[in-house]
């Protein structure tokens, strides 16, 4: 009876802290998907038929990203045009504004990483419901953040960096490591192998790629870490006073090659 009292009031506990951590997290979503429509309200996106677009996964995948993509150049446009040097300056200590207030604090609502993440997260819903590639963010295409404030010392942006409180759904595909897609390998493994101890020699060489390579980005990775692999290994055992075998160095190399593929396959890997 204790006991079993005991574990009601931890699960009381918990499902109150699941259900907290929930209401915060569609309260972020929320307050993300309100900056987003007000980006496009104050550059009237579409004439004013920005209010028919739900950002919801069930609206189309194609509508979500044209939205996406306009309301990413309406920012570029305002911080290409925000940046002026320090003698530009007027008396008030203003820079000339080619954009009004309103657009400019809803540009940089729109910025911030609670918004970004939470606009990429919803494409990503879209496509898996809609049976379509999944989009990738690539690092370089990432916005500006922070470019409306200017130093009198060099005449360069002040960016503080901002992290978003919410809690991402999906990871960017460019972030992928190792660790986050290999319990989907070893499925795949399991299903297609009948030997265990096929099995097992498959689970060994990645779990050693991810450890001697330090978990790299699945999009990152390229030829010469198989190099890189094979060297780490035998440097391992040599510092132990040991060698590898050759058998055992061909498995681990066989490993990680089926696992490359593998993800080559799913697309993390293009063109590497």
């Amino acid at each position: 009876m204790k006991y079993e009292l005991a574990r009601q009031i931890y699960q009381e506990l918990d499902d109150r802290v699941r259900e907290a951590h929930l209401a915060k997290q569609e309260a972020y979503e929320e307050i993300a998907s309100q900056r987003v429509m007000s980006l496009a309200e104050v550059f009237n996106y579409k004439g004013g038929r920005y209010k028919k677009v739900q950002l919801d996964p069930n609206t189309s995948f194609d509508v979500l990203l044209e939205l996406k993509m306009t309301l990413d150049g309406y920012v570029r446009l305002v911080h290409e045009s925000s940046v002026y040097p320090a003698e530009d300056f007027q008396d008030n200590n203003e820079p000339p504004r080619a954009f009004s207030k309103a657009q400019m604090l809803a540009v940089r609502g729109y910025q911030h990483p609670l918004v970004q993440e939470w606009l990429q997260d919803l494409l990503t819903d879209a496509a898996i419901l809609q049976g379509r590639d999944q989009p990738v963010f690539k690092e370089q295409d990432a916005l500006p953040v922070g470019g409306f404030f200017v130093s009198t010392d060099s005449g360069k942006p002040i960016a503080k960096p901002l992290r978003s409180p919410r809690q991402r759904k999906h990871t960017p595909l460019t972030e992928r490591k190792v660790s986050n897609v290999k319990t989907d390998f070893f499925e795949v493994v399991d299903r297609d192998y009948d030997r265990n101890d096929t099995k097992r020699k498959i689970r060994l060489a990645v779990n050693e790629f991810e450890r001697l390579m330090d978990d790299p980005p699945i999009a990152e990775i390229v030829e010469h870490h198989a190099y890189r692999f094979a060297d780490a290994l035998i440097q391992e055992r040599a510092g132990q006073d040991k060698t590898i075998g050759r058998t055992t160095l061909m498995n681990h190399k066989w490993g990680v090659s089926m696992f490359l593929q593998w993800c080559t396959e799913q697309e993390y890997i293009v063109g590497n």
